[in-house]
């Protein structure tokens, strides 16, 4: 449950800071190492952005 909540909650926007104070952790590195999971549709937005910085698309509007 602690894994998912970490998830959950990085995944809506909240800061590794208060998810950290919210599960308990003296450290944010134990919650972000050991607590927190992105899921591949998080990840996925993060090439689509690499991927439109390298190679952006020309002439769209």
């Amino acid at each position: 449950m602690r894994k998912t909540t970490g998830s959950v909650l990085f995944d809506q926007g909240v800061p590794m800071k208060l998810i950290s104070e919210a599960l308990g952790h003296s450290s944010e590195r134990v919650t972000s190492d050991v607590y927190v999971r992105t899921r591949s549709s998080s990840r996925a937005v993060v090439a689509a952005a690499i991927a439109g910085a390298l190679w952006p698309v020309v002439g769209t509007s």
